[in-house]
């Protein structure tokens, strides 16, 4: 009789680091990303991170989501503790107009099974095109610059007024059409 109390405390003080308001979803760095205005025609990417902050090793089990329009991914099941892992999101925007809003469930099966819910949104309007949709810069040698261009085409008067890059290694520029 001892022994299963001992054993029971044991199993409960294991999980009580794991037993926050959120669970697993407080592992991950943000649970929503909003992509905002978005023409027809591109895919848009969003990687969500989570870092194992527990002191057991964490298992996704699968990925599944509301709308065929985005396919998660994720190169990272196993996350050990103190490690970070990821999960990509890429949502196509010629399956939708207007506003649009997909869950991604991420189903862990360890260290307990748990499901957590993370969400991509956007709207996709069909006043903006961009053209090509997306750019591509191929193979580019260390050292070597590389550009290469879209045209954003507006309807009812507007205008780029800002833009900005997430990347140290893209430089963003700006110009009005000829």
């Amino acid at each position: 009789m001892s022994r299963c109390i001992l054993s029971s405390l044991l199993v409960i003080s294991l999980s009580l680091p794991l037993a926050a308001a959120d669970g697993l979803a407080a592992l991950f760095d943000t649970q929503v990303h909003d992509f905002g205005d978005v023409p027809i025609g591109p895919t848009l990417h969003h990687t969500f991170t989570i870092k194992n902050t527990t002191n057991q090793t964490l298992q996704i089990g699968g990925l599944r989501v509301s709308c065929g329009c985005v396919t998660p991914s994720t190169q990272t099941y196993v996350i050990p503790p103190g490690k970070e892992g990821t999960i990509n999101a890429a949502m196509d925007t010629r399956r939708f107009v207007g506003a649009k809003q997909v869950t991604i469930f991420v189903l862990f099966t360890q260290p307990r099974l748990e499901e957590v819910s993370l969400v991509v949104r956007a709207f996709g309007r069909t006043d903006i095109a961009m053209n090509p949709d997306r750019l591509e810069f191929g193979k580019i040698k260390r050292g070597s610059p590389q550009t290469v261009s879209t045209t954003l085409t507006f309807g009812g008067g507007l205008q780029v007024t800002e833009a900005s890059c997430e990347s140290g290694y893209v430089q963003l520029s700006i110009s009005a059409a000829k």
